[in-house]
């Protein structure tokens, strides 16, 4: 018996239990593979687009599970469980340094090339995201003028989750708490800390994003971008 002939039978049985054409099963990861290339839709024609958007996604991704983790936090303080709160808020600020470490990866892209592409992105940048502005709203209710600026008016639907009726917060949730329950000092003390830990990340992310932009763009930061 002729070798070839039995290793080319061999790999025509593979092929015709995969399907009817005779073709090799796919791969399982095939169709992921197209799905995860249809996630990126660039506007322009230089590469770093695909990177400064994979970055964009990377940060969207992160906001969520910080959103996730305030929003436990929320919920653990109208239980009553303070020290569980305080542990959702340090977590929530361990993911926010790891937002910070993202800059890191945007400043590595030549300055030219940024500003030639993001002139046609508005509304796409870390601080336009919308799973931030629902960290944002989690954390403490905006001012009536954050809400009415255009960094609100770009994602309309959690700007109507901030007025709604019984949105609720980490602050409002922690003045009720303070107000009903009784925890010694250290306790407070614990989630006050952890509270303000995180405050203080999300400020020195902000001034990361404001030192980046002004160098990648040589813009001063819009007034929309503070809170």
């Amino acid at each position: 018996m002729n070798p070839r002939s039995v290793g080319t039978d061999r790999w025509a049985a593979v092929g015709h239990a995969g399907d009817s054409d005779g073709d090799l099963p796919r791969p399982r990861g095939a169709e992921t593979g197209h799905w995860f290339e249809a996630t990126v839709q660039p506007v322009y024609v230089l590469h770093d687009e695909y990177f400064f958007i994979r970055v964009l996604q990377a940060h969207e991704m992160v906001f969520t599970a910080i959103a996730a983790e305030v929003r436990e936090a929320i919920g653990s303080l109208r239980a009553g469980r303070l020290a569980a709160a305080a542990d959702h808020v340090d977590r929530a600020a361990g993911l926010l340094d790891r937002a910070s470490a993202l800059f890191r990866m945007v400043a590595t892209m030549r300055p030219g090339h940024f500003s030639a592409f993001k002139q046609f992105t508005q509304g796409a940048g870390a601080i336009e995201s919308e799973q931030y502005k629902r960290f944002e709203i989690l954390c403490g209710l905006p001012t009536a003028r954050r809400l009415g600026s255009e960094a609100f008016t770009q994602v309309p639907a959690v700007r109507a989750a901030a007025a709604a009726e019984g949105h609720d917060t980490v602050v409002r949730a922690y003045l009720d708490l303070r107000r009903s329950a009784r925890f010694d000092e250290a306790e407070w003390n614990r989630f006050r800390t952890a509270f303000g830990g995180l405050e203080e990340r999300h400020q020195r992310w902000k001034s990361t994003h404001r030192s980046l932009a002004a160098r990648m763009l040589g813009e001063q930061p819009r007034a929309d971008e503070s809170t």
